[in-house]
């Protein structure tokens, strides 16, 4: 069979012998055959140009597909085999996932840790006291898991504006006696999260916004580390927000300002008979002022203010109270980092620090005072 092209081609072949046997006889003729071959020509490339046109057409709506296994590439995978690993992966997670009622993306963190510990006379009776005690006891000893930490993470959906829902949960179980069955899970830390690109909301309980920084420990868990030396620690409810300032691309402010739960110390009475009333714990307000300079992919500096003020009372005596702070953090290269914080003031245990700020005494009118 001669393809339509190749009949065109000698066609035209005959037609030119034919042309030039009649080119001495009739001129006419002659014409008339040549405008017959030019009109074939046309047709001729239309035709050629249609064919692969529709050759384009049918390579895009029909890609060539491998009919057998053998045919496919070397990186293809059957789609069974494809369906069953599809199917065991679906069942793998399952198994393992953790999943919230409110379809919120939760992690899991914290870390096991065991603790061997040696305490002297003035333990008071505890695992890992904050303090010495005034009063003498027997050395203690021994060993524990109750400062293993467990936490959650979440990350919830997008409000107004741009804004983010995140949250965590952190637990313990430094909460119950030293019997191995004794441990009491509690919580330490835990925050409910409102994040905008400058402002951030928190709710939850943590410790006080002008004390945020804590050395590293494996030590003193239970409670923050360096609590004996003054560290103002306590984990306490509180509401707070943030609003960051851009001074530049590397430096900038947090402005921070709360609401503090104060915790009330239990006060030292001078002598048996003088009368112990209990104190009225009253909410604190406190705010803090940070400026920061990054450099380079590491460096780092962190220099902050802050202010705590609440009033308690006990009874008819005002107990205020009013500490000042500055808190820094250097990172001059990796893996190097210096860290701190000072503070003054007066009745500082409402935050954790130190022991308990006054004594209860008798005075001549055998009516009670209160000494800081």
């Amino acid at each position: 069979m001669i393809p339509h092209a190749a009949r065109l081609s000698l066609t035209t072949f005959f037609l030119l012998g034919g042309a030039a046997t009649a080119h001495g006889q009739n001129t006419p003729e002659m014409r008339e055959v040549l405008s017959r071959l030019e009109r074939l020509e046309k047709d001729n490339e239309a035709l050629t140009e249609e064919l692969r046109a529709l050759r384009k057409e049918l390579a895009a709506l029909h890609p060539p597909v491998p009919q057998t296994v053998a045919d496919a590439p070397p990186s293809a995978t059957p789609p069974d085999e494809t369906q069953a690993v599809d199917h065991a992966r679906i069942d793998e997670l399952n198994q393992t996932k953790v999943e919230s009622s409110q379809k919120f993306p939760i992690k899991i963190t914290g870390m096991a840790l065991f603790n061997a510990y040696l305490n002297g006379a003035y333990n008071g009776g505890a695992i890992n006291p904050p303090a010495a005690s005034l009063g003498s006891a027997d050395s203690t000893g021994g060993a524990t898991l109750s400062q293993t930490t467990l936490g959650l993470l979440y990350n919830g959906p997008q409000i107004f504006d741009d804004g983010k829902v995140s949250g965590s949960l952190y637990m313990d179980f430094f909460g119950g006696s030293t019997a191995s069955i004794g441990h009491l899970l509690r919580i330490r830390t835990a925050s409910i999260n409102l994040d905008w690109t400058n402002t951030s909301i928190m709710f939850g309980q943590d410790k006080p916004i002008i004390s945020p920084r804590d050395p590293d420990s494996l030590a003193q868990v239970g409670y923050s580390p360096l609590t004996g030396a003054g560290n103002p620690w306590l984990w306490q409810p509180q509401i707070r927000i943030e609003q960051r300032f851009s001074l530049s691309e590397d430096s900038g402010l947090h402005l921070q300002a709360g609401v503090f739960q104060t915790s009330v110390p239990a006060a030292t009475p001078a002598s048996p008979e003088t009368y112990q009333q209990e104190e009225e714990s009253r909410p604190g307000v406190e705010g803090r002022l940070e400026l920061w300079r990054r450099w380079g992919e590491t460096g780092r500096l962190e220099i902050a203010g802050g202010v705590h003020y609440n009033r308690n009372h006990l009874g008819d005596v005002s107990l205020p109270s009013n500490v000042y702070s500055v808190d820094w953090f250097f990172r001059p290269i990796r893996r190097i980092e210096f860290s701190g914080m000072f503070f003054h003031g007066r009745n500082v245990p409402v935050l954790g620090a130190l022991p308990p700020g006054y004594t209860m005494r008798a005075s001549r009118s055998t009516s009670m005072a209160a000494s800081r």
